[in-house]
C-alpha cells in the first residue's frame, strides 16, 4: 500500500482524464477567474440567494460562510428545484451551474426571474448561457471541459468577482491574497512527495477499507462538506460528515454506543475556530479516544477562516485522489450520476 502511493506511475494509472492536474490547478483557476470583470449596478438588496447543485454549489457554501462573518446580508444556498417564497425584487440571486444544463438550477433561474430577483449567473455555457443572452441577464463565462467538482476555483473566483462588483462583499481581494499560500499547499501533496512527508497520502492510507466520517466546527463547514463530496465522487466511497456542535447532539451517541463500527472519524480543526468551538472539539475528541476510537486529527493553519477552509479543501481533494488510487478506481468517472440524469429527462 505504501509503495503504491509513492509510485507516481501506479497512482496515476486510472487517471486518464487528468483529475490530479485539475485538483492541483485550483489556485490557478482562482487566479484566472479573479482577473475577470463585470459591471453590476449596485442595488438596494436585502438578501442573497445562491442557487446551484453539486460541485457548482460548493462555491456558494464558501461564500455564505464568508458573508456570515463579514456581511450584514442574510445569505442562503439553495440546492433544490424551487426557491423560498421570500425571494423577491430585493433579492440578489447568484445562479451557479458549471455545465449550464443542470435541470434543478435552470428551474431556479426561472423562479428567480418570475419572483423579480436581480440575477447574475456563472457558467461555462449550455442552456443557462442561452437564457442569459435571451433575457439580457448578466453572467460570467468560465472555461468548460471539466467535471463541476474540478472547476471549484473557476466558479468561486467568478462568483467573488460578481459579489465585489455588486458591492455585496469583498471576498475577491481576500482570495487573491491567499493564492500564493494555496499554491504552496498544493505542492505539499503532489505524488512526488513521499508518504512520510505527505499528509494527504497518510490520511488516505488511514481511511482505506473504512467508512470515512469527517467533522469540523461551523466556521469551516464548507471544507467538511467538500471532503465528503470529493470522497463520494473521486474515491467512490460512502462517506458521512457532521458539524460541531450539532454532532454532539445526535451522531455522538452512535459512535460511543457502537464503537466497533467500521468507520474512521476525521476532525478538521482550524486555528481560527472560536474558543468555545475549540473546547467542544477537544472534549469530543477526548471522549472518542476514551471510548477506544482513534480519530485522525487535522490542524488547519491560516491567517483567516477563509484560508483555513481553502487549505482544508485542497487537502481533502488530494486525500480523495489517493483513496481512488488505493481503491484502483477512476477518480473522474461518475457513472451513477450519469445514469440518474438519464432518468430525470422529464423533470
Amino acid at each position: 500500500m505504501f509503495v503504491l502511493l509513492d509510485d507516481e506511475e501506479t497512482v496515476s494509472r486510472n487517471d486518464a482524464w487528468g483529475m490530479l492536474g485539475q485538483i492541483s490547478a485550483l489556485p490557478d483557476q482562482l487566479e484566472f477567474s479573479l482577473s475577470k470583470s463585470i459591471d453590476i449596478t449596485p442595488g438596494n438588496f436585502s438578501n442573497i440567494c445562491i442557487c446551484g447543485l453539486g460541485g457548482s454549489a460548493m462555491s456558494g457554501d464558501i461564500i455564505r460562510n464568508y458573508l456570515d462573518e463579514n456581511s450584514s446580508y442574510p445569505t442562503i444556498v439553495v440546492r433544490d428545484t424551487h426557491l423560498p417564497k421570500w425571494v423577491n425584487e430585493k433579492s440578489f440571486a447568484l445562479i451557479l451551474s458549471y455545465s449550464g444544463n443542470t435541470t434543478e438550477t435552470l428551474r431556479m433561474y426561472h423562479e428567480a426571474k418570475s419572483q423579480g430577483a436581480k440575477i447574475v449567473c456563472v457558467t461555462s455555457g449550455g442552456k443557462l448561457k442561452e437564457l442569459c443572452l435571451e433575457d439580457h441577464e448578466q453572467y460570467i463565462e468560465i472555461p468548460d471541459g471539466l467535471q463541476p467538482r474540478a472547476a471549484l476555483g473557476y466558479i468561486l473566483g467568478a462568483s467573488a468577482v460578481v459579489l465585489k462588483s455588486a458591492h455585496l462583499c469583498n471576498i475577491a481581494d481576500d482570495l487573491k491574497r491567499i493564492i500564493p499560500n494555496l499554491k504552496s499547499e498544493c505542492a505539499r501533496y503532489l505524488p512526488n512527495i513521499s508518504l512520510e512527508d505527505n499528509l494527504a497520502k497518510k490520511i488516505a492510507s488511514g481511511l482505506e477499507n473504512t467508512l470515512p466520517a469527517v467533522y469540523g466546527g461551523i466556521g469551516i463547514a464548507p471544507a467538511v462538506k467538500r471532503w465528503r463530496t470529493q470522497i463520494n465522487e473521486n474515491s467512490k466511497m460512502l462517506t458521512i460528515c457532521g458539524i460541531l456542535p450539532e454532532l454532539n447532539h445526535n451522531q455522538i451517541v452512535g459512535w460511543i454506543e457502537s464503537p466497533s463500527a467500521p468507520a474512521t472519524p476525521v476532525f478538521l480543526r482550524s486555528v481560527n475556530d472560536r474558543p468555545e468551538i475549540v473546547k467542544i472539539i477537544d472534549a469530543t475528541v477526548s471522549l472518542f479516544i476514551d471510548s477506544g476510537i482513534e480519530p485522525i486529527l487535522v490542524n488547519l493553519e491560516g491567517d483567516s477562516q477563509l484560508e483555513c477552509i481553502m487549505q482544508g479543501i485542497i487537502l481533502g481533494d488530494f486525500v480523495s485522489y489517493y483513496l481512488a488510487a488505493l481503491r484502483n478506481v477512476d477518480p473522474t468517472e461518475i457513472a451513477p450520476i450519469s445514469r440518474l440524469k438519464e432518468r430525470m429527462t422529464d423533470i
